[in-house]
């Protein structure tokens, strides 16, 4: 599951049909649409960009496949390689037994501006969650449910040129972005 603005912070374009769009990333029917791998269409489909219209079901609910990604994206997780994306605002449609109002099922993602380093970029997000619990404390519940979080939490930025990779004890502790 994903943003609408997913593909567009990475970059890549989809190699067939269309990312997804901001109508898609709202909660409606007009949210039941996805993207899929090279590799999910390919396996589906003589040629890859066919998928493109195409009826999946997912958890008994129709998605249309809006486009297809090019054969050399794989995602953000190394080793997670997703058939399909589909807007996150199809989670609670999705995903049974998980609170969404107590959060933990996102992980942020960005892209860093022109002339910013990746040192710079965390110094500002560290210095933007302090602004960010002060402003609301209950927001650490809505971001890591039941954990207890401060200000002295850690902003772990990384680069994003191999995959995100995650550690055990250290994504538990850590707003990674």
């Amino acid at each position: 599951m994903v943003t609408g603005n997913f593909f567009d912070v990475l970059g890549v374009r989809p190699f067939a049909g269309r990312a997804f769009t901001p109508a898609d990333d709202v909660r409606s029917d007009a949210s039941h649409v996805a993207v899929a791998s090279y590799r999910f269409a390919s396996r589906r489909h003589p040629l890859p960009q066919d998928a493109v219209g195409k009826i999946v079901y997912l958890q008994n609910i129709p998605f249309t496949i809006v486009g297809v990604m090019a054969p050399g994206f794989f995602g953000t997780e190394k080793g997670r390689d997703s058939d399909l994306y589909v807007p996150i605002m199809t989670a609670r449609e999705l995903v049974t037994g998980v609170s969404f109002d107590e959060g933990g099922i996102v992980q942020p993602i960005g892209r860093l501006q022109p002339g910013v380093d990746l040192a710079g970029a965390q110094s500002n997000l560290q210095l933007l969650w302090g602004q960010l619990l002060a402003a609301d404390p209950a927001v650490t519940g809505i971001i890591y449910g039941e954990a207890k979080h401060s200000s002295n939490d850690r902003i772990v930025s990384e680069s994003g040129a191999r995959g995100y990779q995650g550690t055990g004890s250290e994504q538990q502790r850590s707003l990674r972005l």
